[in-house]
């Protein structure tokens, strides 16, 4: 490592402080699960409940419970984990980049400008999986493009790689075929690597099959549907657009007339991974998260292709004064990128672009800045505003008016559980912890996919096969039924939350009996049994509480209260 390395981990390493991130509402899902398999339950969400892979990544889930077997705050440990993972990232980005750049300097820019990346920034202290996916996913890239590895380190890579998130496998499957064209390795070297992944991906089904009781995780039943590549689609339009992306296609497009110049072997590798990369964004539809985190990985190949591609086009000798002009523009844009693009904490991007609101924010008052940042920092559950999130608040209101062992049903596994602890039980309307409620929105959703519809069929056979106990609905209302026979003790509804079994749950009778509305907290809608023994009323964190009767006043016109009112 040299200067500029040092000084490009160094920037990362204050940018990512100084804009110092809320955790993604995902994220406690990893911070509930790592604490139970921590704390002797197993691959649960509830103590004592079934086991259900609810996380899309093993590797991740695995380094939060290593951290927290010693005794770590899980959620700052995922926070520090995450940057100091983004930190190995940016080597082995200037490893990647040495491939390409002859120079050691013009090397050192791809990883600086990834280091002032937004999505890079943010994405990897928000705990979820994305810096560990990314950096394995930059090792292989650094392997192959060594064209010297070992077949057994490769495939570990490829392994890891496969555990670290979801569709990994299939990238994974393309990077192996195109080994064939790529390495000079013997084929039926390849051949093995390839029969050896396959007998990797069964024995992880298999595994899967006798731990979980599924064939795939409870994740890909939440998010699959047909024609979800639209939003893909629209994802990536959205990002390009945002982040004024399109311009890389400038010199890509323009390289076309120095085809001989320009496009060796490696180039042509990198630019069909970056297209493989956003061909499976925009297939699996990815949805909104801030940020976007699915292209985190892609981000610095575009650094380096474009860099590389706009430096070997350049006339023979090469123009010292040219290559300054074009380090210079990669500079400007890299600048200009982190401090005015829409993009932001909000859905709706109305609010100013966030890393620009914390350098006013920090001129404006720096000591107030500053305390702030440590106060986020002592505890990250708080939110960019400096305000704990409204879940987390309801989570925390749940510890102290209600009994250990309550059971709630809610739709958003995330802030509100977590912060209520594992002494309450949830059950997951929205099926992305509850395998139930997972397999029947796949089914509904997928009832005109024949692929899809297959699948269902092929597993549902082989799950009930080896146990019969489990359950399978293909409709929302049985899937209530299926809640309500449960005897949950309160009915939590984040009140902006549609879907085809919570919808069906607003309609249940025994519901409308036995249910009364008794508080709805910002956002979140409380319906109790009759006659449920609680703890003595208490709000120590000031929260504006709506309760009983004028609930209805303040809910007025939302869909899922009125069904309930008519009752």
């Amino acid at each position: 490592m040299n200067a500029l390395s040092f000084f490009c981990i160094a920037l990362y390493i204050i940018l990512s402080i100084f804009n110092w991130t809320p955790i993604e509402e995902d994220a406690y899902i990893y911070f509930r699960f790592a604490e139970n398999i921590a704390e002797g339950w197993g691959y649960v969400f509830n103590p004592f409940d079934e086991k259900v892979e609810a996380c899309s990544s093993v590797i991740w889930l695995s380094l939060l419970v290593f951290l927290k077997l010693f005794g770590c705050n899980v959620i700052l440990s995922a926070k520090i984990l995450g940057i100091a993972i983004g930190c190995l990232s940016l080597c082995i980005i200037n490893k990647i980049s040495g491939c390409f750049l002859n120079s050691r300097y013009l090397a050192s820019l791809p990883p600086f400008l990834t280091a002032l990346n937004v999505p890079f920034i943010m994405r990897n202290q928000m705990g979820l999986e994305t810096p560990i996916s990314t950096l394995i996913y930059l090792c292989i890239i650094l392997i192959l493009l060594k064209n010297k590895y070992s077949f057994l380190l490769f495939f570990l890579f490829l392994c890891a790689f496969a555990l670290s998130r979801p569709e990994a496998i299939f990238i994974a499957f393309f990077v192996i075929f195109f080994l064939y064209w790529y390495t000079n390795e013997k084929k039926f070297k390849i051949v093995t690597l390839l029969l050896c992944f396959l007998i990797f991906i069964a024995f992880c089904t298999y595994l899967r099959l006798i731990y979980f009781h599924d064939l795939l995780p409870n994740s890909f039943y939440h998010k699959v549907f047909p024609k979800k590549y639209y939003y893909g689609l629209q994802y990536t339009i959205n990002f390009f657009k945002d982040y004024y992306a399109y311009i890389f296609f400038i010199p890509v497009l323009l390289s076309f007339f120095f085809i001989k110049r320009v496009w060796d072997k490696k180039t042509f590798f990198l630019f069909i991974l970056i297209f493989i990369n956003i061909s499976w964004i925009i297939l699996e539809g990815a949805c909104y998260f801030p940020f976007y985190r699915h292209f985190v990985p892609v981000v610095p190949l575009f650094y380096i292709l474009t860099l590389s591609i706009s430096i070997k086009a350049l006339p023979q000798p090469h123009s010292i004064m040219a290559i300054r002009s074009i380090v210079a523009a990669f500079i400007i844009y890299a600048i200009f990128i982190l401090l005015f693009p829409p993009a932001n904490w909000s859905v709706w991007k109305k609010d100013e672009n966030y890393v620009s609101l914390n350098v006013k924010a920090f001129f404006k008052n720096p000591f107030s800045y500053i305390s702030m940042l440590e106060k986020k920092i002592r505890d990250p559950r708080y939110e960019y505003k400096n305000v704990l999130d409204f879940q987390t608040l309801a989570g925390l209101f749940i510890k102290d008016n209600y009994l250990p062992g309550t059971t709630f049903v809610y739709d958003q596994m995330g802030r509100l559980p977590y912060n209520a602890g594992n002494s309450y039980f949830f059950i997951d309307s929205n099926g992305l912890t509850e395998k139930v409620i997972g397999r029947t929105i796949f089914c509904v959703q997928n009832k005109s996919s024949k692929i899809f519809n297959t699948y269902r069929k092929i597993a549902q056979t082989i799950i009930q096969y080896f146990y019969p106990s489990e359950y399978f609905y293909c409709n929302g209302q049985d899937a209530a039924t299926w809640i309500v026979n449960r005897e949950p003790d309160v009915i939590l509804l984040c009140t902006l939350m549609k879907g085809i079994v919570i919808d069906e749950l607003s309609k249940n009778f025994y519901i409308k009996q036995m249910y009364l509305p008794t508080y709805y907290l910002p956002g979140i809608l409380f319906l109790e049994k009759k006659g449920l023994a609680k703890k003595p009323f208490k709000n120590q964190y000031n929260i504006p509480i709506v309760m009983g009767e004028k609930i209805e006043e303040v809910l007025k016109g939302n869909e899922w209260f009125k069904n309930f009112s008519k009752s």
